[in-house]
């Protein structure tokens, strides 16, 4: 579970569990994605499959994990489940965020994860797709093991949930 909330310009996230927050923005133009929150995974690095939780809500002693972030107007704060971040790495969310206008970030970030065929498309790993479309370059090429793991995540993956927020 994961809850942020804004005050004076500082973003500040709290979580437990295995659901993300991640900034995206900077000054002068740079443009970054940042995590604001930390997985309570065993193994942070593995991706799909289970991995145990070291906490949790229901257990009897829970650490909230907790970061402030100063943010500007125009930043987007992200809120996911482990659906969309055990199926899409940040570097596939930082190419949405670059490319997609905000208010389809959310719907696009669901597709990619829900669809390892339309990831190989957009990548052109496929060739090319009907309709003369072809791949599409803005996202870069994913790895072997990104597409294996796309696949082994389908197979058995949880529900997906993400709230863009953009900073006024």
């Amino acid at each position: 579970m994961s809850i942020v909330f804004f005050h004076n310009g500082i973003a500040y996230s709290f979580n437990v569990g295995d659901s993300m927050v991640f900034h995206w923005g900077g000054a002068d133009g740079q443009q970054c994605l940042t995590a604001m929150s930390k997985s309570d995974r065993v193994d942070p690095d593995y991706i799909h499959g289970g991995g145990q939780l070291l906490q949790y809500f229901g257990k009897e002693r829970v650490l909230v994990n907790t970061q402030t972030k100063r943010v500007l107007t125009g930043d987007i704060i992200l809120l996911t489940t482990d659906g969309l971040t055990d199926c899409v790495d940040q570097r596939i969310i930082r190419n949405v965020l670059e490319t997609e206008v905000f208010d389809d970030v959310p719907s696009r970030l669901v597709e990619i994860a829900n669809s390892p065929q339309k990831i190989m498309e957009r990548y052109g790993l496929l060739g090319n797709e009907p309709g003369g479309r072809g791949a599409r370059p803005d996202y870069g090429a994913p790895s072997s093991r990104e597409i294996a793991t796309q696949r082994a995540a389908l197979a058995g993956k949880d529900n997906i949930t993400v709230v863009a927020v953009k900073v006024k």
